[in-house]
């Protein structure tokens, strides 16, 4: 049986720094848009992504993106890390050239809000496995350059602390087992309670 017991560095508040951007508008659209992804994989299949990369021991699949609107400067990107391997390692940063910036992320609940915080990196345990996935940890986009389309793919390095680097790609739109439309709604305020 496959364990999924990683010790994740976002469990460790002083590899934290709070994510710092403007107030309970962010902080509630961020929590719409992390909620509406995670009720999307609680729901049906769309898509197969049987692409696997590796890296040594470490092997990246199901690799996808969620669809932007327009105007978004922000997107996530998830998929899950094997480590075969009889050593540890740790997911450390990525990169992409659609966006300007992009950062290991992961969520947690404050009272009745989901807050994002940048994290340091993935610990990747020996002989175990870790997903990124939507409402938990994951790749953010920042400064999207354009709108990630249902149907794209667009390239993304992954550097790990002992392994090095990977380039993958990520696919828009939704993975195995998940549907429904992964676009953001442009419109949040009236998705407010």
């Amino acid at each position: 049986m496959d364990s999924y017991s990683l010790h994740d560095l976002s469990r460790r508040r002083d590899n934290l720094s709070p994510c710092r951007v403007g107030g309970t508008a962010l902080s509630a659209t961020l929590g719409l848009v992390a909620l509406g992804c995670a009720l999307l994989v609680a729901s049906g299949a769309a898509w197969a992504v049987n692409k696997y990369y590796t890296l040594g021991d470490i092997v990246i699949g199901n690799v996808w993106a969620a669809e932007t609107p327009g105007d978004a400067k922000t997107g996530a990107v998830y998929f899950k890390l094997a480590n075969g391997g009889t050593e540890g390692d740790y997911l450390i940063s990525a990169s992409t050239p659609v966006a300007a910036k992009a950062e290991l992320h992961a969520h947690r609940i404050v009272g009745n809000s989901m807050q994002m915080r940048p994290i340091m990196g993935v610990a990747l345990g020996a002989k175990q496995k870790y997903t990124l996935k939507p409402g938990g940890t994951h790749v953010m986009l920042m400064g999207l350059k354009r709108p990630l389309n249902d149907g794209d793919s667009f390239p993304m390095t992954l550097m790990f602390k002992s392994a090095g680097s990977v380039q993958i790609n990520v696919r828009v739109g939704l993975p195995s087992g998940v549907s429904g439309s992964t676009r953001r709604p442009k419109d949040l305020k009236s998705y407010r309670r």
